[in-house]
């Protein structure tokens, strides 16, 4: 058993010694030391000093060294008690060198035995801390995802924020300096471009022969602005525009080859601009910047931002407007919001599960293995839980990002369905539902990624699932027509009314039917497993009835058989 005890040691502590826990690795050697028939447990870097051990006042390393390669003689020199032996255990650490685990025992005692009480405290402790592990790295891993798709929002809708706010610190994900080094060069080529856009205008402003005839200057500047994606309008002190792209009078709603030379008041329809732009006229040049944004949804437009700033005195005064249409990175605002709400509610559940399992467990006689043997069963089953539905946020973030990526092999479809059948038939069971599958006595070979293409499938048998009443039945029929091998997923569920069917591979969203909205999801499943298919080289389509049930057909490109 001492062997045993020193193997599940080390097995808990090379997770917590990756991620530097100190605190948690000084626990467990702690606990190990508290152990009958133990005199000691210590965990040794190679030049013999301290890092944990069952006797506080041994411990000599206050820090955690980023590296301690170096051989590991001094940490397994021959105790000094002639009363004691003790076990020896490497801990190899990939980057970092080997430690030693060592526990001393008494000699008398070779028959040691831990007792069942024992050896499931300890197994409750090594379950605890690992599940804890696995928690913060889910939440490290969210966090990143939130961070990229904030990124992505504000590329997308070019808002003039510092991109340097968006990089990602090393503990998020391990590509997390790959994507700073993306935010840096991206940030360099915004600025170079906006250098060659203001020496350009500076070269026209100053050349002398622009000095001397004002249409040459409202052109040469009117040339640099139409270059811009966002809408710019230059206006004197007086509002008469002295120039205007392209950009800003298609938002305003004029034209801008008869705006030059014109009251920008006179061009505004909504009496919000009007008055914003007056009141910034004569402000001096470093003034405050206002802005405001104007919702026109309602009259099939858009949400426009206005951003007014005081130009310098040297240029006449007047004032610089930018004008920038930011529907989309409103809806993107609201689709985060929303998504991060669903997602938190989405891990509650799986981790309120896991902390009543444990409670229960710890609290249960430790004699009862049939209750302990249910309660490790649940903690197994949501932590599968846990690690799919970030598996899916992750694939998500990385769709957005676009770097998606398939790892191409051989995929055997029969052990493909061997395993959905697998997991899903219990969850039929559990709503009194048929589960059918129709397979053909022969199954072809398929290319692709087999993990991608599993989780696109068991999201489809999740949803068939969750919104087909007790007593349905779902079927998996497969098929092949010509190269092409389709599997069709079918329910006898609620149905898909027909005005929401063109938005049900949108991400996030979920159908408004009242009889779903206790039943949970983020609204990902279908919109993840069509991008799976269509990597692929295949696609994702459906049929659907209110109230009569649902067919997805989910096609994939068959693999060539050999001759």
């Amino acid at each position: 058993m001492l062997d045993v005890m020193a193997t599940q040691t080390c097995i808990a502590l090379e997770p917590l010694l990756a991620a530097n826990e100190v605190t948690a690795i000084r626990q467990i050697v702690a606990s190990v030391g508290e152990v009958a028939g133990v005199k000691r447990c210590s965990l040794l870097l190679p030049d013999g000093h301290v890092l944990a051990d069952s006797d506080i006042k041994a411990i000599n390393v206050q820090g955690f060294p980023d590296s301690w390669n170096g051989p590991i003689e001094n940490a397994v020199t021959e105790s000094s008690d002639p009363g004691s032996s003790y076990l020896l255990r490497t801990i190899n650490i990939r980057d970092r060198g080997p430690l030693v685990l060592r526990i001393s025992f008494e000699k008398s005692a070779p028959a040691f035995a831990l007792s069942d009480a024992t050896g499931y405290s300890l197994l409750f402790v090594f379950l605890l801390l690992l599940i804890w592990f696995v928690i913060r790295t889910c939440q490290q891993r969210l966090q990143a995802m939130t961070k990229l798709a904030e990124t992505l929002s504000a590329l997308a809708n070019r808002v003039d924020v510092p991109l340097e706010q968006f990089k990602l610190a090393d503990s998020h994900c391990a590509g997390a300096g790959s994507w700073n080094r993306l935010i840096e060069r991206f940030s360099k080529l915004e600025h170079s471009t906006r250098a060659e856009a203001m020496r350009e205008f500076l070269a026209l402003r100053d050349h002398p022969a622009s000095a001397a005839k004002a249409d040459g200057d409202n052109a040469g500047l009117g040339a640099v602005i139409d270059l811009l994606p966002t809408g710019v309008l230059v206006l004197e002190a007086s509002g008469i525009v002295r120039a205007c792209n392209g950009a800003g009078a298609a938002l305003l709603g004029f034209d801008p080859a008869k705006a030059v030379g014109v009251d920008v008041r006179t061009l505004l329809s909504e009496p919000v601009f009007v008055d914003i732009v007056t009141a910034n006229l004569n402000k001096t040049y470093g003034g405050e910047r206002r802005s405001v944004e104007i919702d026109r949804r309602s009259e099939h437009g858009g949400i426009i931002r206005i951003n007014i700033r005081p130009l310098r005195r040297e240029d006449n005064g007047g004032c610089l407007v930018t004008v920038e249409d930011v529907t989309q990175q409103r809806i993107a605002d609201s689709a985060r919001n929303q998504f991060v709400a669903q997602a938190t509610h989405e891990l509650r559940a799986p981790l309120t599960n896991m902390r009543l399992s444990l409670e229960a467990a710890l609290e249960d006689d430790a004699s009862n293995v049939e209750a302990l043997t249910q309660h490790l069963n649940v903690l197994n089953d949501e932590t599968r839980r846990l690690e799919r539905l970030v598996a899916e946020m992750l694939s998500v973030a990385e769709i957005e990002a676009g770097s998606l990526a398939m790892k191409e092999d051989d995929v055997r479809a029969d052990r493909l369905f061997e395993e959905l059948k697998a997991n899903n038939i219990g969850a039929c069971r559990e709503k009194n539902q048929q589960l059918r599958f129709e397979l053909p006595p022969k199954l072809p070979l398929l290319r692709g990624d087999r993990d991608k293409i599993a989780a696109a499938l068991q999201n489809l048998l999740n949803n068939a699932i969750k919104y087909t009443p007790e007593g349905g039945q779902i079927s998996v029929i497969a098929r092949q027509e010509a190269e092409r091998f389709i599997i069709e997923v079918s329910d006898t569920g609620f149905g898909i009314a027909a005005e929401e069917q063109s938005r049900i591979f949108e991400r996030f969203y979920r159908a408004k039917d009242p009889r779903i909205s206790k039943i949970t999801g983020t609204g990902l499943g279908l919109a993840l497993a069509r991008e799976i298919a269509r990597l692929h080289g295949g696609d994702l389509s459906f049929k659907s009835e209110l109230n009569c049930g649902t067919t997805f057909t989910f096609q994939l490109p068959a693999a060539k058989q050999p001759a």
